[in-house]
């Protein structure tokens, strides 16, 4: 090469290997470090809260199951009366564990053995505004189900732990129990 030119193997200072490993090991460090501070502030894992789509009417009752099972102070249900029938077993171990349950039914058939029952006057005319029946399930406001229930077309329900979903769910039922206990109180 010529003589006022340095190629590249000149401009590199030798290091013993060891000492190029150790700076090598020292930099990896100071920048795994820096990738866990980074990630730690961020936090995107825990703050987020998904909506599940779930298909099909044995899929949104067996999470309907689970989510009953899981309650630990207080659920508020939506449904009509063959859903209510088909989880009436967890509903009734959910309250015989302290749990409180309040039920709006779609449906006339008194439901035995469940307090906090009201029942909805208008189910069929709702029955065939809608075109089939709906569940909605809130489990001590941390996570609800709600969708369609339909055996014959499957049908399509979410799960979620999204605060504003909850809110609107359980806001949603808390009326429908009010207005079903306000007419009881005028017939």
């Amino acid at each position: 090469h010529p003589a006022n030119t340095l190629s590249l193997h000149d401009a590199l200072p030798i290091l013993p290997s060891e000492e190029l490993l150790k700076r090598a090991r020292t930099n990896f460090k100071k920048s795994i470090n820096t990738l866990e501070e980074s990630i730690s502030e961020l936090n995107i894992a825990e703050t987020l809260d998904y909506v599940w789509n779930i298909r099909g009417y044995d899929s949104t009752l067996d999470k309907a199951i689970q989510i009953i099972n899981e309650a630990n102070s207080n659920i508020l249900m939506s449904l009509w009366e063959k859903e209510i029938l088909f989880l009436y077993n967890e509903i009734t171990k959910a309250i015989n564990r302290g749990v409180t349950v309040n039920i709006m039914v779609y449906g006339k058939n008194k439901i035995d053995g469940i307090n906090n029952v009201h029942y909805h006057r208008s189910a069929e005319k709702l029955l065939k505004q809608i075109g089939g029946r709906c569940l909605t399930i809130v489990s001590d406001q941390k996570q609800v189900l709600t969708g369609q229930v339909n055996e014959e077309v499957g049908g399509v329900s979410i799960w979620t732990t999204n605060p504003s979903i909850i809110f609107v769910s359980s806001r949603y039922i808390e009326h429908e129990l009010y207005i079903s206990e306000k007419l009881d109180k005028v017939k």
